[in-house]
């Protein structure tokens, strides 16, 4: 079996046979219009396709393969944010707040393969966790602030790592200090 990733808008296929005239099957049927070529478009629909080439002798089991595209439509990236801004408040001097996440996403019908995360705050890399659900690929990044009060900058970075495109998705968190008195 033949399988990999294809980054163009069609991919052509070359099918030879030493045992008699070659031909192309998909779903056990006569792919209509083909001999040795086999020219395959990308459709949305159906990134990942699977066909066979055999011969007409009946003892060929044939060869197979799994066309599959490539894709990323960068313009689908969201990140979202649980707040804009973080209050800390001192207790027992120590600081307390509430859990801040930010969420980076991509629909499935807009990238393929699944692509690498990865959240940058502050200059500092840390890689996303993929998580997988029916219709998006998604990480989480979980901001924990100390002490310190100011401006975080929150990027998410997608990346395809078949056609090497990246995107970049942007937020800012505002952590104050509420002085209780």
């Amino acid at each position: 079996m033949i399988k990999g990733y294809f980054k163009g808008k069609y991919v052509n296929c070359i099918c030879t046979s030493p045992q008699g005239q070659p031909q192309w099957y998909t779903g056990g049927k006569k792919v209509p219009g083909t001999t040795t070529d086999l020219w395959v478009r990308f459709d949305h629909s159906k990134p990942e396709r699977n066909f066979t080439c055999k011969s007409s002798s009946a003892s060929d089991a044939g060869s197979k393969l799994v066309v599959r595209f490539a894709f990323f439509d960068r313009k689908a990236v969201t990140i979202q944010s649980s707040s804009s801004t973080i209050d800390l408040c001192p207790h027992n001097g120590k600081y307390t707040h509430i859990r801040h996440t930010t969420t980076c996403s991509v629909s499935k019908a807009k990238i393929n393969p699944a692509p690498a995360f990865h959240f940058i705050v502050n200059g500092k890399i840390s890689p996303g966790k993929l998580q997988n659900d029916s219709s998006v690929y998604k990480a989480e990044f979980i901001l924990s602030p100390t002490n310190s009060v100011g401006v975080r900058k929150i990027t998410c970075l997608l990346h395809n790592t078949i056609t090497d495109k990246k995107k970049i998705k942007q937020t800012i968190i505002t952590i104050r200090s509420e002085l209780m008195e």
